[in-house]
């Protein structure tokens, strides 16, 4: 059994050593009480900038005043120059770790998962609400005792990170529980915990990872499969939370541990969750109804759908189809970013008519296929290069109106008919009368044959564009404060995080200018507006200040720096720049998580003002539009 170094006398080892990460780890008793050793790993120790990451590490799971957190009860030595390696105790808590639940019960019951995941994220947003991050959240960082969660030996994550790193090569832990921003950058927020909280909940509903036994660097990029593909008992609300928790866009996550409890225990969100749509022209993931895209800066909406059909315009056919599913995908999603709504099932007949049967045949779809009508002919041109681009070959065709139906033209022959009839009946005599009308119908007869035969039956487009919405920025000073706030360096979080915030205030005020008669009320409960507004400008500076110092900040060339001067045998002195280099990004991306935290919580109060001033309706406005749908409805009925 390997001892530990340098550990004071009075701790007794039950057993160990097993390595974890960075730390050789020991079960022990001090004072009758279970408790575990962790030492930083003697070759790692030897690395000055590893040590002194790790004791700051240390020194911060230490400072976080936690209660469901069993941190440091004892470190040392406090020397950093020391040459023994660093070790902390920390007291064992009573219960099962999470992994041996998971061993155990995975795939457990949905209304014990929930219970479950419930408590796991209070207790991590416990440690958000103090403005700390986990980043290394997984099963074996939690103990469940009951209804009591306790975290541990959490906050090391950046010291495994640092102690598989080499000159050469940067390198993170392949767990399964990272979020793949972490594999990106180092400045991260809350929401990689609600990452790693969702991979927990996946493995809970089914028993396995979300990309089975491939980690963090090997997984594909995009949504993994969801639980009912797995599970289908599985209710699809608890399944599109978890998908959400996945997202590979921290924007679609929920936006910390705290909002995921609300959605577990059934709580209302603060204001409804927007539908994501794309925007056409960098393809980056907006929020339904934003007008500028906070990613390029440009519009939305690039193809825009005429009010009412000119005499020019024009529709789009798709000629071609493959039957791979590839063509498909790049369809559906070329598609669904320029259309409104949701895009049908794309069950398009390719090939041979006969390898289907005749139900087949009558269900799917048929080439060429009318996508889009009434477009302007630069909008149609657009559209068809944009698609183009995807690999999908459409026409431009002239757009398809309704011809007289011959229906009609029987009715108006009948009448031509009648007409003749009498008025031969007044000059030359019945039986002359009669032939005349009997040539008529004949001819009649003749006409609307012909016109059944050669006028195609109108088939509606598959497909509507997406509707442009209202400006934005508009004149309101919320709403330009707000706007003024997207300049071109932004953060893409900030961006997206203010982006939204734009769009729900331009809400508000399009709501109270509609509701003026309710305008002192919606005032009232929006009060905070105000004050939050200011409370988002300067969180969003202030991010923007640790920023600017962070891009002159590479960690990954301090670490490469630190080594070739190792190498070259250089003084200590010639690394200690290079080492506080180390030491000053750590403390300025905390900084930011906590600035982020400060914003998201900003951003949250923010929308539960707007959604106040969204509650509150003109009741007279409200009762003259229940009526105009009425009306409406009943003259859509058939007679």
């Amino acid at each position: 059994m390997i001892r530990p170094i340098g550990t004071p006398g009075d701790i007794v080892v039950v057993d160990g050593a097993r390595r974890c990460g960075s730390e050789l780890r020991w079960d022990v008793v001090v004072d009758g009480t279970p408790a575990v050793l962790a030492q930083l790993a003697p070759e790692l120790a030897a690395d000055p900038s590893i040590r002194e990451r790790w004791i700051g590490d240390t020194a911060r799971m230490t400072a976080l005043d936690v209660r469901c957190h069993c941190g440091p009860s004892r470190t040392g030595p406090d020397a950093t120059t020391d040459d023994t390696p660093p070790w902390r105790l920390r007291p064992q808590p009573a219960g099962t770790s999470l992994e041996a639940w998971l061993a155990e019960r995975a795939p457990a019951p949905c209304d014990e998962v929930v219970r479950v995941m419930s408590r796991i994220a209070a207790a991590v947003a416990q440690v958000h609400d103090a403005g700390a991050v986990l980043r290394d959240l997984g099963p074996r960082n939690v103990v469940i005792d009951g209804d009591a969660v306790w975290l541990i030996d959490i906050g090391l994550s950046r010291t495994d990170v640092l102690s598989s790193r080499t000159a050469a090569s940067l390198l993170v832990e392949d767990s399964p529980y990272t979020a793949p921003e972490l594999l990106r950058r180092t400045s991260v927020d809350r929401r990689v915990d609600v990452y790693s909280l969702g991979v927990i909940a996946h493995v809970a509903l089914t028993g396995v990872t979300p990309w089975g036994d491939r980690g963090a660097v090997l997984r594909p990029p995009g949504q993994p499969p969801g639980v009912r593909t797995l599970r289908p008992e599985v209710p699809v609300e608890l399944e599109q939370l978890v998908d959400a928790c996945l997202a590979e866009d921290p924007a679609a996550r929920p936006d910390g541990a705290a909002a995921l409890v609300d959605a577990l225990e059934g709580r209302p969100a603060a204001a409804p969750e927007l539908r994501r749509a794309v925007c056409q022209a960098c393809g980056a993931s907006m929020r339904l109804g934003q007008r500028l895209c906070t990613a390029c800066g440009r519009t939305v909406v690039q193809f825009e759908r005429t009010p009412s059909v000119a005499e020019d315009a024009q529709a789009l056919v798709l000629t071609k189809a493959a039957e791979d599913a590839a063509f498909l995908v790049a369809l559906r999603t070329a598609l669904t970013a320029v259309s409104d709504g949701v895009v049908p099932p794309l069950n398009i007949l390719v090939g041979d008519e006969r390898m289907y049967s005749k139900r087949e045949r009558e269900q799917m779809l048929r080439l060429p296929l009318r996508l889009f009508d009434g477009l302007a002919p630069a909008t149609a041109a657009a559209l068809s290069s944009h698609l183009a681009r995807s690999g999908i070959k459409t026409k431009i065709v002239p757009h398809r109106r309704r011809r007289r139906r011959p229906a009609r033209i029987a009715a108006a022959a009948v009448f031509l008919a009648s007409a003749l009839l009498t008025g031969g009946l007044v000059l030359v005599g019945a039986k002359v009368a009669a032939g005349i009308v009997f040539a008529i119908g004949l001819v009649a007869t003749a006409i609307v044959a012909t016109l059944r035969r050669r006028t195609r039956p109108e088939v509606d487009p598959l497909l509507r564009l997406r509707p442009a919405t209202a400006a934005l920025p508009a004149s309101d000073p919320w709403v330009a404060r707000l706007g003024a706030l997207l300049g071109p360096t932004s953060a893409s979080d900030v961006r997206e995080q203010v982006g939204e915030l734009a769009l729900a205030v331009q809400r508000l005020v399009d709501h109270r200018v509609e509701h003026a008669s309710e305008r002192a009320e919606i005032d009232l409960v929006t009060e905070p507006v105000e004050a939050l507004v200011g409370l988002v400008e300067r969180e969003v500076a202030a991010i923007a200040a640790i920023d600017a110092q962070l891009r002159g900040l590479d960690e990954g060339e301090l670490v490469r720096a630190i080594a070739r001067s190792e190498a070259r045998g250089e003084p200590a002195a010639a690394t200690d720049v290079l080492r506080a280099g180390l030491v000053r990004l750590r403390g300025l991306e905390d900084d930011r998580a906590r600035a982020m935290h400060r914003l998201l919580d900003a951003a949250r109060l923010l929308r539960r003002s707007v959604a106040l001033g969204l509650g509150v309706r003109d009741a007279e406005l409200e009762h003259r539009r229940l009526v105009a749908a009425s009306l409406a409805a009943l003259q859509a009925e058939p007679r």
